[in-house]
């Protein structure tokens, strides 16, 4: 599906390029063209002045040869534009000169001009743009004669072969320029749609991943309503009482249950980009204190000492409820993997303009192999631990996505088989006092 995807990244990318490029290079190769075409018009209209104002043929060969003027054009050897009078039969009309191109050639071409609707003709292995203007004369024996009539028809030619080669050159520079490009901008979308489709593939992974393990997490609890439930209806004539074994072991599925399902929806809820937490300013030392009175006696089953070192002021700008939700998360974690009889210490401290709240822990720790991971959603370094905790592997993927909500940054670094510490940076509406 990926590579799909990925493909029609790449084709749509390389048809979007190809497409603007082709516009741009038509667009720069007409306006060459016709620049060129205006210039050789200009050109062609001079030739046309200078053949009315010596009246010959051939005489004008090479006016735009570099340093050539009207006297000396009959002289040069490389013709550049020259003019042909042709009769009504289409017959060459005088014996003029066309520099090193044989008459006949030139006579040949005329008449197939002539007979042509076009601008262009190629001769002499070169390309000549052309224009025919046509004249009428009349001839008399004398002032008082009739006169006979005569159509002569002139024929311009300009030597366009450089200007076309400039043009062929163009296009030839364009098609391979583009090529290049294409080929440079295929690899570039290459390895741009393997960065693009990543993060997409990603998701996809992670959510089919949490998919297979909240069904998985779903399916211990349900197994065991369904067995309980059976063992109930096998014995169906005994009392409630009786069976209040049964009963309360469905009641604990039912509540594992429930519990997952509540902080599935807390995990969702937060991970729903079009939630805004609105921020005030509130006390983080009170809160954290609220959180550990609340706490006292889950920390007090496990025999744990625990401290706190509070700087004043730390008032934070920010979600209160969610600071509290993602602290309440942090010490319960604490709580629940400390050492029998262990320490845990939380302090609060000012870092310029932020409040730095840390929970420190004694016991296993986390390997370093683990650490990075410990934020996911599932992820549990050690899953017979977190079974006997009754833990699902969400807590701290649900702190994380509460500390992005507010703005926070949460971390956490471990020593194995010493201790482990979990440090929340919030903003503050003051600096250090």
């Amino acid at each position: 599906m990926f590579k799909q995807l990925r493909n029609r990244f790449i084709i749509l990318n390389m048809s979007m390029t190809s497409f603007i490029m082709l516009a741009a290079f038509v667009l720069v190769f007409a306006f060459t063209g016709s620049t060129i075409d205006a210039q050789n018009r200009q050109k062609l209209y001079s030739l046309r002045q200078a053949a009315s104002a010596i009246g010959a043929g051939g005489s004008i060969v090479s006016i735009y040869e570099s340093g050539a003027g009207l006297g000396k054009a009959a002289t040069v050897s490389v013709t550049k534009g020259f003019a042909v009078d042709l009769d009504g039969d289409g017959n060459i009309w005088g014996n003029d000169f066309f520099g090193d191109i044989p008459k006949s050639e030139v006579e040949l071409a005329a008449k197939k001009a002539f007979a042509s609707d076009g601008r262009k003709i190629k001769f002499a292995d070169r390309i000549w743009m052309y224009e025919i203007a046509s004249n009428t004369l009349i001839f008399r024996s004398n002032l008082n004669s009739t006169g006979v009539s005569a159509t002569i028809h002139k024929i311009l030619f300009l030597d366009v072969t450089d200007s076309q080669q400039i043009l062929n050159q163009l296009l030839f520079v364009m098609i391979l320029t583009g090529l290049s490009m294409l080929a440079i901008i295929f690899f570039v979308s290459l390895l741009f749609s393997k960065k693009s489709i990543a993060p997409i593939s990603d998701a996809w992974n992670k959510q089919r991943q949490f998919v297979a393990d909240a069904s998985h997490e779903l399916k211990t609890p349900l197994h065991s309503i369904m067995a309980n439930f059976d063992a109930l209806s096998l014995n169906e004539d005994e009392t409630i009482k009786s069976q209040r074994e049964w009963l309360d072991c469905m009641a604990m599925g039912m509540d594992r249950m429930a519990r997952l399902m509540e902080r599935l929806l807390s995990l969702a809820r937060l991970e729903n980009e079009k939630v805004k937490a609105e921020k005030k300013p509130f006390d983080i030392n009170e809160a954290i204190a609220d959180v550990m009175d609340a706490m006292e006696a889950a920390a007090a089953d496990r025999n744990l000492k625990t401290y706190r070192h509070f700087e004043r002021p730390a008032i934070a700008e920010g979600n209160e409820e969610l600071f509290v939700k993602l602290f309440e998360i942090i010490y319960d974690n604490a709580i629940k993997h400390s050492n029998e009889g262990g320490i845990i210490e939380v302090s609060v401290h000012m870092d310029k303009r932020r409040a730095i709240a840390a929970v420190k822990n004694s016991g296993p720790g986390i390997s370093q192999k683990d650490l990075p991971y410990i934020f996911e959603r599932f992820y549990r370094a050690d899953a017979s631990r977190a079974s006997e905790n009754g833990g699902y592997g969400l807590g701290l993927a649900i702190a994380r996505e509460a500390a992005s909500k507010i703005g926070c940054k949460i971390l956490a670094e471990s020593k194995e088989n010493e201790w482990t510490v979990f440090s929340v940076a919030i903003p503050t509406t003051c600096g250090r006092f």
